[in-house]
């Protein structure tokens, strides 16, 4: 930037908790890529919730594309009194937001693992999973693959990668 293109913005942004500690509050984030398995999410949102848990369902775009014509956001929202979020928030609202302590990728797909593995958050869900990461946040994957997918090398060292 040179000197003459003026004072540089001063956007405001989202509150930070770096020194948020990760505490048992009940809330899971349940994140829903677009595979094969978003079919039985509905079912597999129900098994969360028969743990006793809260779950928060964000959805990577094109997963909320594939619920959308069945309003299947409707039947999540009543099962979990949140609506299903897709769309990244705007610069000052947190992103890890109502606070989960737990997170679950079912299904995790090749796109969101490589992402996530990468650190690339241009989505809700891989930004809340780097988040979550970052902030020490327990978080599993269900990943699903087709047999050429999951041989890979990409896959294998998103996986070698995120097992650290």
């Amino acid at each position: 930037m040179t000197s003459d293109s003026g004072p540089p913005l001063d956007l405001p942004r989202a509150p930070s908790s770096p020194d948020l500690t990760v505490e048992d509050n009940g809330v899971t984030f349940l994140i829903v890529c677009a595979g094969g398995p978003i079919v039985t999410v509905l079912r597999r949102l129900q098994v969360e919730l028969d743990t006793g848990r809260r779950v928060s369902v964000v959805a990577t775009p094109r997963a909320a594309a594939w619920l959308d014509p069945y309003d299947a956001g409707a039947t999540i929202e009543a099962m979990t009194g949140w609506a299903v979020r897709a769309e990244l928030p705007p610069p000052t609202t947190p992103t890890f937001t109502p606070p989960g302590s737990s997170v679950l990728v079912s299904p995790c797909t090749l796109n969101t693992l490589t992402k996530w593995a990468a650190a690339h958050s241009d989505n809700r869900a891989s930004s809340l999973l780097c988040e979550a990461v970052g902030r020490g946040v327990p978080t599993r994957a269900e990943v699903s693959l087709s047999g050429p997918y999951a041989d890979l090398p990409a896959t294998r060292r998103a996986l070698a990668q995120l097992a650290e």
